[in-house]
């Protein structure tokens, strides 16, 4: 049977956080990164992101969604925009949204794209 375990990590210098998914399987631990950020992008994902979770689900997504557009980010305001419209989509909208960072290099591009301006 296999185990995830989602969590957002600081690293061992403490610059930055890391968002993590532990595997806990028959062949062992393994351990996957999935975004990091430093420097301001690392204050805003302590101050508004924490996770320490088993199962994907709406607050999962939520974070890694909100880790995903802390990337792409130009400056520390549009960062805290980006968040607090993430906290504010419809659960339909965080998945598909978390769905498209995982499998598609551009989708940060066309969220700006598309929440950038308007927001």
């Amino acid at each position: 049977m296999r185990v995830y375990h989602h969590v957002l990590e600081k690293s061992k210098s403490g610059k930055s956080v890391i968002f993590k998914v532990y595997i806990d399987d028959r062949f062992g631990r393994q351990t996957v990164k999935h975004a990091s950020v430093s420097g301001w992008r690392c204050s805003l994902a302590e101050k508004y992101l924490s996770l320490d979770r088993e199962d994907w689900d709406d607050d999962v997504a939520r974070k890694y969604v909100g880790m995903m557009l802390l990337k792409a980010a130009r400056d520390r305001y549009e960062g805290t925009r980006f968040l607090n419209h993430v906290k504010s989509e419809s659960r339909m909208e965080i998945h598909f949204w978390a769905y498209q960072l995982l499998t598609n290099r551009s989708a940060a591009g066309a969220w700006k794209t598309l929440y950038g301006d308007c927001l």
